[in-house]
């Protein structure tokens, strides 16, 4: 969407006041979508009460895929902080997962579901393969967004 608002801008040219007044209501559209939308305020609330307001969650029924979400960025932040250079090895993460636990989680520790993959592919690099590895990828990322913006002006 909002490369799409980028490419009519520079295409069309239209004046400063109709830029702005696009921004403006493109704005408005989606803070009222994140407003009303009941999804999106459980996550939020769910990400403050498990990161912000310090709640280790226990005793409480977590079996959502928000929290699940959360334990697998906790535990790859985990593994990236005990070994950030040279990471923990090519496909390692699914074995050294567990060691970081699932607190508040108990139906995690009835072995019901098992996380193969971190959440986040960047999370997932720099934990088995280190910083170079993320450096050499988040690299990649960017040469291909210079790719696609030289092509599409």
């Amino acid at each position: 969407m909002v490369i799409g608002l980028i490419v009519i801008i520079k295409k069309y040219t239209p004046s400063k006041k109709k830029v702005w007044l696009l921004v403006a209501s493109m704005s408005f559209m989606l803070i009222t979508i994140g407003v009303a939308n009941k999804t999106i305020n459980s996550r939020i609330s769910l990400f403050y009460f498990y990161t912000i307001g310090k709640s280790d969650g226990l005793g409480v029924n977590n079996n959502n895929s928000t929290f699940e979400r959360l334990i697998l960025w906790r535990n790859s932040l985990q593994m990236i902080k005990e070994s950030p250079v040279t990471g923990t090895g090519l496909s390692n993460w699914k074995i050294l997962f567990p060691k970081y636990g699932y607190s508040g989680a108990k139906y995690l520790l009835a072995d019901t579901i098992k996380f193969t993959r971190a959440h986040n592919d960047y999370l997932q690099f720099w934990a088995e393969n280190g910083i170079l590895s993320f450096y050499f990828l988040y690299c990649n990322f960017l040469f291909a967004l210079k790719f696609v913006f030289k092509n599409i002006w």
